[in-house]
């Protein structure tokens, strides 16, 4: 447990907000039998505080009942040969009461599970594949690790396992927002993307018409490629569907594009007669 460590026979929980404090007092006084009194509040930083546990007897009946163990200064779980389903989730939810982090999942979908060991990492990570969520572990440069989860559906999966309802409804309708807006972007993203293809094409395709007036004359074309030409150079940013529509009588976009496909070839035949 990062944020839990034994002093000869106290028992120190590091704390960072309310909400949390409020349950680690909650979940021990049910472990325990004990009032709230029985711990003590310390003001560690700016930003954190710590439950102190000072009587030994209950020191030693916590960690027993939740099967924790001493390594160096710190805690880990040592978890029993048969665990229930529900003591599983109680672990999961006690270990990212105790290390955990979740993204903001506007911007991006990452869980982790802060841990001391190699051991407890894979502890957790195992616990997460048997409840078919996929994590990946890593170790930081201060030594620890991290157990983390970057897919959206596991974590809302994982929130719901932990029991964390309401949590796990906004961070859906958050997905649901930011999956809306990311399809608005890829429709406006292929939007301009036809638009600036259109374009470009239309530019082209009055820089061919504009450099057959110059070398022969559009009069010079047959009658049906001296009309798309006109409506070309009318219309020079209309889609070749479009074209055939301002056509009289209206063409089909296979032969607007015929046409103009005649009149790049003979814009390109004149250019290399040059």
């Amino acid at each position: 447990m990062v944020n839990g460590r034994v002093r000869e026979d106290s028992l120190e929980i590091r704390v960072e907000n309310k909400q949390i404090e409020e349950k680690m007092l909650t979940e021990a006084m049910y472990a325990l039998g004990i009032s709230k009194e029985t711990f003590s509040l310390v003001d560690e930083k700016i930003h954190h505080r710590k439950l102190v546990l000072s009587d030994p007897e209950a020191t030693h009946r916590l960690m027993s009942n939740l099967h924790l163990v001493k390594e160096g200064r710190f805690l880990t779980f040592q978890s029993p040969p048969y665990m229930k389903e529900c003591c599983g989730r109680s672990l999961i939810r006690g270990v990212f009461l105790g290390g955990g982090s979740i993204g903001e999942p506007s911007k991006a979908y990452q869980m982790e599970f802060l841990l001391r060991t190699r051991a407890d990492a894979k502890q957790i990570s195992n616990m997460l594949s048997s409840l078919q969520i996929q994590a990946k572990a890593l170790q930081r440069k201060d030594e620890r690790f991290v157990v983390y989860v970057k897919d959206g559906d596991s974590i809302s999966n994982l929130l719901g396992i932990m029991g964390a309802s309401g949590t796990m409804m906004e961070f859906e309708n958050t997905r649901i927002l930011k999956d809306i807006r990311n399809s608005i972007n890829r429709e406006v993203n292929c939007d301009t993307a036809n638009s600036l293809k259109t374009a470009n094409t239309g530019a082209r395709q009055v820089d061919d018409i504009q450099y057959i007036a110059r070398k022969q004359g559009l009069s010079s074309l047959p009658v049906p490629l001296q009309e798309i030409c006109q409506i070309r150079l009318q219309f020079p940013y209309l889609s070749l569907q479009e074209l055939g529509e301002e056509m009289d009588p209206p063409l089909g976009k296979s032969g607007v594009r015929h046409r103009l496909k005649k009149i790049s070839d003979l814009a390109d035949e004149l250019r290399k007669g040059e």
